[in-house]
């Protein structure tokens, strides 16, 4: 299985003198209405349904994937691109996928692939708040404990929003995810080093109610930015993070916790 990183943001950093871009591999489809723009069009479809609309090449697609494009519990609603991976019999060979689920850095004189954060997002946010893991807020007469795990078949966290800066002499990368988990990275080295996490809002009433209480946190984060010490108000770094359904602007330090051990 292959993926489109397609990033929303990019972020240029220097680690130890050296530049990259950081990219968060959000995954996107084209979608096109009738309504809006005059007809119907959509690059991506769920991978079983390709398979039973006959997309496939099954003669000569491994057999283990072909059985988990089939099954719905692995990757049967996964949304994969029914324009890419055409091999020379007009069938689709190779499967591709939208989005990285996580970040990425690029060095930037080569655009060389140098590091991939992998699982690390939906590992943190499963075992931080595995109540809302995958979540949604699309739905405003459901809670956001109702809409968990709705979107690990689309683009899972899916990060959106990207800021970087430095906390006392370290680097750091702040992620912002659809479901308004906040990722804080340090960059000590070619990788991005998980920090910390933290996810505003309740999750013990429906999204309507959440809104009208100013309780429903950041979600679909769609912008973020990083405000150092020595431009903050405060003398403390802070973030600001933009959340796209909430309608929301809020505002986080960013503090440098001693470690314990």
């Amino acid at each position: 299985v292959y993926s489109f990183y397609q990033p929303a943001q990019l972020a240029y950093s220097v680690i130890d003198g050296k530049g990259y871009v950081v990219s968060v591999d959000t995954g996107k489809m084209t979608t096109y209405t009738q309504a809006q723009h005059g007809y119907a069009f959509n690059d991506g479809v769920r991978a079983r349904v390709a398979w039973s609309d006959g997309e496939l090449d099954t003669t000569t697609m491994n057999p283990t994937l072909l059985a988990q494009i089939q099954d719905n519990q692995q990757l049967g609603r996964v949304h994969m691109s029914r324009v890419d991976g055409y091999n020379i019999f007009n069938k689709i060979g190779d499967v591709f996928l939208f989005g990285g689920r996580g970040i990425s850095l690029w060095d930037s004189t080569t655009m060389a692939h140098v590091f991939d954060s992998g699982d690390d997002l939906e590992r943190r946010a499963s075992q931080l708040y595995p109540n809302t893991f995958n979540g949604d807020c699309s739905n405003g007469n459901q809670s956001p404990t109702q809409q968990v795990d709705e979107r690990s078949d689309d683009m899972g966290p899916e990060p959106g929003a990207l800021a970087s800066g430095v906390v006392g002499t370290t680097p750091v990368l702040i992620v912002g995810s659809r479901n308004g988990v906040i990722y804080v990275f340090n960059m000590r080295g070619v990788s991005a080093n998980f920090e910390s996490a933290h996810r505003e809002g309740s999750t013990n009433d429906i999204w309507n109610n959440l809104y009208t209480n100013d309780a429903a946190g950041d979600q679909i984060i769609s912008d973020m930015g990083f405000v150092g010490a020595g431009n903050s108000p405060s003398g403390t770094p802070f973030v600001y993070v933009i959340g796209q359904a909430t309608g929301s602007l809020s505002v986080y330090n960013v503090v440098d916790v001693p470690d314990i051990f």
